[in-house]
């Protein structure tokens, strides 16, 4: 039987304001629409999973368990809202393969761009990663949906113009913000985007 679309979500500059290593639950702040994308994601039946590199972790300004109690207040936060999901939807990079200190200091087959937290999520969620897709603020982003298998990855971008591609793979879309995006996967997801 074949496993159920997801959307991989980007954390920081995502699905919340990036304050540069948030980690303090007090900085929590949602950026514009998020909310709204991560209903509409819950309604059209994808499973939403939060992937982010922490290298806060790895370079030793704060633990994983600062992590794990600022994802069970962003939890708590969206459930006021309407929101669900859970701890398990939450997969977290601590590594960082140059500054990382102790047993941080990996070359890991989890930090994205590389594609072990899909992977993981895939086998933990029985995910169909050709019909799942990836939203990010960062090329490294579309680079790890390209990497997992995925059928989409959207680049978000206020400013679409102000967008530079580089020579790596390209977004399937640039949105404006999460809303957008969401709006976008649901539409290619129905087939209603030709190619």
């Amino acid at each position: 039987m074949a496993g159920r679309p997801a959307i991989f979500f980007d954390r920081d500059g995502t699905i919340n304001l990036d304050r540069g290593f948030t980690v303090r639950v007090e900085d929590l702040a949602f950026a514009d629409h998020a909310v709204a994308a991560l209903k509409l994601a819950l309604e059209r039946g994808f499973f939403p999973i939060v992937v982010t590199n922490q290298s806060g972790v790895a370079r030793g300004y704060y633990s994983l368990d600062d992590v794990r109690r600022f994802h069970a207040h962003m939890i708590r936060a969206l459930d006021r809202q309407g929101v669900r999901i859970d701890e398990n939807q939450f997969y977290v990079c601590p590594h960082h393969p140059e500054e990382g200190k102790g047993e941080y200091l990996l070359d890991c087959s989890c930090r994205k761009p590389k594609p072990g937290l899909l992977l993981e999520a895939k086998r933990a969620h029985d995910l169909e990663l050709s019909k799942s897709y990836m939203v990010g603020d960062r090329m490294t982003d579309v680079e790890t949906a390209w990497n997992a298998g995925c059928r989409g990855a959207v680049l978000l971008s206020p400013n679409k113009s102000n967008v530079s591609l580089g020579t790596g793979p390209a977004p399937s879309f640039v949105a404006k913000d999460l809303l957008e995006a969401v709006q976008y996967i649901v539409r290619d997801f129905q087939g209603e985007i030709d190619d």
